[in-house]
């Protein structure tokens, strides 16, 4: 409020004699929109429409933006430069380009925007935050979506509508991503907003909705968006998957798999195919589910999507008894030189652990390396202590089961430092050299990226 008070003083051709008296009068809430009200009043009709038109933007914008809904208003500069010396105008310095917003408390003093003008805002700022920009926050993904929205823009209004949508999905902002898509399809029915909705809409249980704009978002889908096209099949399949419907589901993902392969997308293929070996699998078809197994992990393995590959290896260690310790020996060498969640290396080693025989000399070496690794990355878990307690007991039942009594801890830790157990230097070469051993000649993807 002073701040303002003293901008009018320094303008110095603003009657503050009118002003202060009713500001004195009215209690503190009220005095800033006394203030605006009693000098807008002595303003030009000019500088009034200059300050109705850019309140049509909820945040700061260029001032590009500015003049798309400016333009035709007499001396446009010279009322842009007094509004800011009235404090009418708020600009804000950044970078080397201001960004300018009229304060909402003048919202109610002001006409409101003819309607014409609102397509310019939405090109504008789609130009400006979209088209002609590597980044863009939330909140301008949000202004441009509304203001499409208001000014009819049914384009922009898709487009950003579900780059929203396909981002708030990945937070689990479902019911948020539901009530945008929605809203959109109001003026927009495009494919990609049936697309996302779907998706929104499944995780919240609404599954015969889902269904419905998947089917709906196939349907307006251009030929042409093949990749959009392979995506809506594969996300439906899914959904009659979950179901018990494998049938259905099965002929979707061959659907899905041909757009796949006609627009090379070879991690798309290799996800598809890891889901109908699953599938497979359901209904007891073995070799098949082996076979589909090892075509994505041949893709990943090609393109280096080493964490999908992982995935893959372990599904494999799961489903072919004969390779179960080839294909987890993999997945764990893989997994220990990748970035992984802590969790999913844990798992890896447990999973190995307990497939192995119980006298197998790799046990120790697995059990040491798990408790290493609650040590190095686990300490900030959540539930560090309980994974700390499952490597403690896979080192116990490793150290028993070759051979070794031990009566206090004491024991466990001399026999631990007589074979070299408890020095990570020692012990980390050796796991991966019987990692190495175990798999031979079977290795499914190309080891010299590591070095």
């Amino acid at each position: 409020m002073l701040e303002w008070l003293n901008k009018l003083l320094l303008a110095g051709d603003v009657d503050t004699g009118a002003i202060l008296p009713q500001i004195a009068a009215k209690a503190a809430e009220f005095r800033e929109a006394i203030l605006a009200e009693v000098l807008l009043a002595q303003q030009s009709e000019a500088l009034k429409q200059l300050l109705a038109r850019g309140l049509v933007y909820e945040l700061p914008v260029p001032e590009a933006a500015m003049m798309a809904v400016w333009d035709g208003i007499p001396a446009v500069e010279r009322q842009r430069q007094r509004a800011i010396d009235l404090g009418l105008l708020e600009a804000f310095p950044l970078s080397q380009t201001p960004v300018y917003r009229v304060p909402r408390l003048l919202a109610p003093l002001l006409p409101n925007l003819d309607p014409a003008l609102l397509p310019a805002t939405a090109t504008t700022l789609y130009r400006l935050w979209w088209q002609a920009s590597e980044t863009s926050t939330e909140e301008q993904r949000q202004e441009m979506h509304r203001l499409a929205l208001a000014a009819g823009q049914a384009e922009i209004a898709a487009e950003i509508g579900s780059a929203l949508a396909h981002r708030w999905y990945s937070q689990s902002r479902f019911r948020e991503a539901v009530e945008l898509c929605q809203n959109t399809l109001a003026i927009a029915p495009d494919y990609r907003i049936y697309h996302s909705l779907a998706r929104s809409e499944t995780p919240l249980g609404q599954v015969s909705a889902a269904l419905a704009h998947y089917q709906q978002a196939l349907e307006t889908c251009p030929e042409a968006e093949v990749r959009e096209r392979a995506t809506i099949l594969h996300n439906s399949a899914g959904i009659y998957a979950q179901q018990g419907q494998v049938e259905q589901a099965l002929s979707l993902y061959q659907q899905s798999l041909q757009a796949e392969e006609a627009i090379g997308d070879v991690r798309g293929k290799a996800a598809t195919l890891a889901n109908m070996a699953y599938l497979a699998g359901q209904q007891g078809d073995l070799v098949q589910q082996l076979q589909l197994n090892l075509q994505a992990a041949e893709a990943l393995a090609r393109i280096r999507a080493y964490p999908d590959l992982v995935t893959v290896l372990s599904n494999l260690g799961t489903s072919a008894p004969a390779h179960r310790l080839v294909y987890l020996a993999q997945a764990l060498w893989l997994g220990l030189r990748i970035q992984l969640p802590f969790t999913d290396k844990m798992d890896l080693l447990h999973v190995l652990f307990q497939a192995g025989p119980r006298a197998d000399a790799l046990k120790p070496l697995l059990a040491t390396s798990a408790l290493l690794l609650c040590q190095s990355q686990g300490k900030d878990h959540p539930h560090s202590e309980q994974w700390q307690q499952q490597a403690l007991k896979m080192i116990v039942y490793a150290v028993q089961n070759q051979g070794v009594n031990f009566e206090t801890e004491a024991d466990l830790q001399a026999w631990l430092t007589e074979a070299q157990l408890n020095d990570p230097e020692f012990f980390l070469p050796r796991l991966s050299q019987q990692l190495e051993a175990l798999v031979g000649e079977q290795w499914l993807f190309d080891r010299r990226a590591f070095g």
